[in-house]
């Protein structure tokens, strides 16, 4: 993760631009360690939220409030109690000399609407390559993810009133666009490949062997310090799709001399 410290710089200029223009903040959460899922999650929290207020906007100190718990946790999340589970599994792991998977939220809050675009610059596209193209990563879901696979229309259709939607199963993007609910993806890390157990494997010329690391650092569940890395990206092309629809809107008295 050292080539990741360019998106942590980029990303920390776009997550102060939009924050100061809209208000916007980014967060993570781990929601699995191997086999371990979290009970509680920053699109659920958010969403329920959002149902008992008139608009979608979420409150500053609710964000610091839920960014508190989270850092106070074992590990990186919403639910302490999974925390302290997966940070014991963790170590277990680490102690047979082997790795775990992870799979880590990571959300958008008052995101501006309209931002994007329905076909080569959909922001849907752009966020599942700039998250699915880190190192590690297996897989990157929006909103309810694969989970649509199994529902019907009637219970995937997110309702709408007044205010806006009352659900996000679409994960604030339809159609490319963002639509003011919060931007919710799922990313999900492979085990790390250097892991201190015997190994099937070859020579350069072929010979079959059973390769074992003889020393060197290794994290057994890398995907439990990806956190900021994808939240950092998160924001590079939400900044890139708000100067991207601005650009969009030309006026002739911006090209005007005197």
């Amino acid at each position: 993760y050292r080539s990741a410290i360019s998106d942590v710089i980029g990303g920390s200029i776009a997550r102060i631009y939009l924050q100061e223009i809209f208000g916007t903040v980014f967060l993570s959460s781990i929601v699995q360690v191997g086999h371990l899922k979290a009970n509680r999650s920053l699109a659920d929290h958010f969403q329920a939220l959002i149902r008992t207020q008139d608009t979608l906007t979420i409150p500053p100190e609710e964000i610091v409030r839920i960014q508190q718990i989270m850092e106070a946790a074992e590990i990186h999340t919403l639910d302490p109690d999974f925390a302290r589970a997966a940070g014991d599994l963790i170590i277990e792991t680490r102690s047979a000399g082997d790795s775990i998977g992870a799979a880590v939220e990571v959300i958008g809050l008052n995101v501006p609407p309209l931002i994007g675009d329905p076909l080569y610059q959909s922001l849907k596209l752009r966020l599942m390559g700039i998250l699915g193209g880190m190192h590690a990563v297996q897989a990157v879901e929006i909103g309810a993810g694969a989970d649509v696979a199994a529902r019907r229309g009637s219970e995937n259709n997110d309702p709408i009133r007044a205010t806006g939607y009352r659900s996000n199963s679409h994960g604030g993007l339809i159609g490319g666009i963002t639509t003011g609910m919060p931007v919710v993806c799922r990313v999900s890390f492979k085990p790390t490949s250097t892991i201190n157990l015997p190994q099937q494997s070859v020579r350069k010329n072929l010979e079959e062997i059973d390769f074992q690391l003889e020393k060197g650092r290794h994290d057994p569940c890398v995907g439990v310090r990806a956190g900021v890395t994808l939240e950092s990206r998160m924001a590079i092309e939400v900044m890139n799709a708000v100067l991207m629809h601005q650009a969009g809107r030309v006026d002739s008295q911006q090209f005007r001399l005197f």
